[in-house]
């Protein structure tokens, strides 16, 4: 979902708008704030669901500040996640990143103060969350939400040519995607093979295959799904993400930003995030 906004909260009713569509069992909403948070309020007000604060802080390098090499997130303790690769670009150790931690976890406590204002965090247990940004430069963020979210995010993705695929009920991203790697013309054998595959993995993993698939032909994502099948669930739970976090990247390379009010802004990405990626599926049990 890609065009012009006059300004968030315009941008969160046509979002609100299309995730109604979803039919979302038992909805709530999390937003990022700050600039989440005008977005995330139109969406949990077409929904008619309670709407919370889900607060991570970027770690920037030093004099990058909007390059995020790390990011925490709320919690007791709270989560940190280190992005290796731009870390080794940038040259930050480890050291950096836990000097940053610190002063950032002392945000957090101050921004959860100042926005709950003593309210407890709403419970996400079976509920289906739906996590809303204005942006997303990296996937730091995403890699420091907890481990039950993270895996939310992972199960709303479709099958790759699978049923939603054959009877038409994709996102329109997702449709475009999955037809870029040849997907919406399989012979009948590729059909099945894909079925084939498909099915092992969920059975195994409890989750879809995940790969970018904008990046690879069909007989390659066949191939890699023979690959990663021996894997163990951790490492097809860190797979899956890296994975996400390409279809991010792609999409920022190639989508390019909303404009509004002179500036610009990556909204594509939030409404990727809600409307392709994060439906978002049944959260468990936090």
């Amino acid at each position: 979902m890609i065009g012009d906004f006059k300004n968030r909260e315009e941008a969160g009713r046509q979002l609100g708008t299309a995730v109604v569509c979803l039919g979302l069992v038992d909805p709530l909403v999390l937003a990022l704030p700050r600039g989440g948070v005008p977005v995330a309020a139109e969406v949990a007000r077409a929904l008619h669901t309670p709407l919370d604060l889900l607060i991570v802080r970027k770690i920037g390098a030093p004099g990058q500040p909007e390059l995020a090499v790390a990011a925490i997130a709320e919690g007791n303790p709270p989560t940190v996640v280190i992005d290796e690769s731009t870390s080794r670009l940038t040259d930050i150790d480890h050291a950096y990143v836990k000097r940053e931690a610190r002063t950032q976890r002392g945000e957090i406590e101050r921004r959860c103060k100042i926005y709950r204002r003593g309210r407890a965090r709403l419970g996400v247990a079976g509920r289906t969350v739906v996590v809303v940004d204005d942006g997303i430069a990296t996937g730091t963020t995403m890699r420091a939400a907890p481990p039950e979210r993270q895996l939310a995010l992972i199960r709303a993705h479709p099958d790759l040519a699978g049923r939603l695929a054959r009877q038409k009920q994709l996102t329109a991203e997702s449709t475009r995607e999955q037809a870029s790697a040849g997907l919406d013309q399989l012979t009948d054998a590729e059909l099945a093979e894909f079925t084939r595959q498909n099915d092992a993995y969920r059975a195994k993993f409890g989750f879809p295959f995940i790969i970018c698939a904008r990046l690879n032909a069909k007989a390659a994502i066949l191939a890699a799904m023979s690959a990663r099948l021996p894997h163990s669930p951790a490492v097809e739970h860190a797979a899956a993400l890296a994975e996400i976090e390409k279809r991010f990247h792609h999409v920022s390379l190639h989508a390019g930003a909303v404009r509004y009010t002179g500036h610009r802004v990556d909204f594509p990405h939030a409404l990727e995030i809600v409307r392709g990626l994060a439906k978002v599926a049944r959260a468990l049990g936090a």
